[in-house]
């Protein structure tokens, strides 16, 4: 289903989400660029519970959107450099829960040769649940292995924050 946010509207293009429009006009506009792994490296050796506090904190930046008391934001990111699935999806979803807030990071992996016309078909879905408490931050539940959050959530961090700039750049334009 097509719909339309307020950048959109203006200029009359429909869209899927904001992310998929970023990472096409990012394309168009700087290149493929997918998140180099290598400038992940000084991010990894970070503890991946404060690599989350980090990412938790840009995503809060992003702020509500109105009529919603939560703060949902998805992402489209190149992850597992591979150019046969070229992108992971991203959702990162936080709201009040007790006296913190409850954040969701979900990251589901499409499948290279499944497909259904246009669409590829999911392959797999993981899911991490923390509570945030200030600059405190407690894993709750994760179906990540350690390995796998020391290399993974450093990448959607830096992701992240390049959609983030990327987003200010259109704002200036505008």
């Amino acid at each position: 289903m097509w719909i339309m946010n307020k950048w959109a509207a203006k200029l009359q293009i429909p869209m899927l989400s904001i992310g998929a429009a970023v990472c096409v006009i990012a394309g168009a506009a700087w290149g493929p660029g997918p998140v180099s792994h290598a400038t992940c490296q000084a991010g990894a050796e970070k503890e991946p519970r404060q690599v989350l506090l980090a990412i938790y904190k840009e995503v809060r930046e992003f702020g509500y959107r109105d009529t919603e008391n939560f703060i949902k934001r998805e992402f489209h990111f190149d992850l597992d450099g591979s150019m046969a699935n070229r992108e992971e999806h991203v959702v990162v979803l936080s709201h009040a829960s007790g006296n913190g807030e409850k954040m969701i990071l979900q990251v589901t992996t499409f499948s290279d040769k499944t497909s259904v016309g246009y669409v590829r078909l999911p392959v797999s879905t993981l899911e991490i649940s923390c509570m945030i408490e200030g600059d405190v931050l407690e894993i709750q539940n994760s179906m990540f292995d350690e390995d796998t959050c020391r290399r993974l959530f450093p990448e959607i961090l830096l992701g992240i924050q390049e959609e983030k700039k990327l987003l200010k750049r259109l704002d200036q334009r505008r």
